[in-house]
């Protein structure tokens, strides 16, 4: 295993990491806030919609960034193109969680989630990530890329569902941002496995 290709990669997912957390966090709460559903299995059931949105989302950048630039422009370029995204992904993610601490509408959220829209496309000129596709056969890299997720979504459901039901908001916390905070525990143990699961199985070279 090339490790000096590697850190670069982890740089990369780890900014396309923000940039999923703040789909998934955005997606969350427009079907939270709008159901008005923050405990237990039902909200796990909203967790694995919205996670399984930001895989999905996130399969494409994965593709074009994270695993098809390897070696390209080494770690200080990574690590310009991380702070972007993190900033636009952590920015974004700030503003729900501001948002669920004040009950806001989903109207919202709606208005966060295209936000972030208009920033990844900006981003994604930014990058020129069209001219670095990752070659290999999409189909079954595809249904790898989807098996491997999924295995990160019931990750995500259990910790959030347990988390939930069992442990009561502390810190003087509401239900509502109490329950983003889990999420965000439980999405970046989702996300240590992805990445291992994409390196080993989907985006090997």
């Amino acid at each position: 295993m090339n490790i000096a290709g590697l850190i670069p990669q982890f740089i990369r997912f780890a900014g396309i990491g923000f940039l999923n957390t703040a789909v998934d966090y955005a997606v969350f709460n427009i079907i939270a806030s709008y159901l008005n559903v923050y405990r237990g299995q039902g909200v796990g059931y909203i967790t694995a919609v919205s996670f399984t949105v930001a895989v999905l989302h996130s399969y494409f950048w994965n593709k074009h960034w994270a695993f098809g630039q390897e070696n390209s422009g080494g770690v200080w370029k990574s690590a310009g193109q991380f702070v972007a995204a993190a900033v636009l992904g952590a920015g974004i993610v700030a503003l729900i969680l501001f948002g669920s601490g004040q009950k806001y509408a989903p109207l919202y959220y709606f208005f966060m989630l295209a936000l972030l829209i208009v920033g990844e496309i900006l981003l994604w000129k930014f990058f020129h990530l069209m001219s670095n596709p990752l070659g290999g056969k999409s189909g079954s890299e595809m249904a790898l890329f989807i098996f491997v997720s999924f295995i990160g979504i019931g990750i995500n459901f259990a910790i959030v569902s347990a988390g939930t039901a069992k442990i009561d908001p502390l810190f003087g916390l509401n239900q509502e941002l109490w329950t983003n905070l889990i999420k965000v525990g439980a999405t970046c143990i989702a996300l240590i496995w992805n990445f291992i699961g994409y390196k080993v199985f989907v985006f090997k070279r």
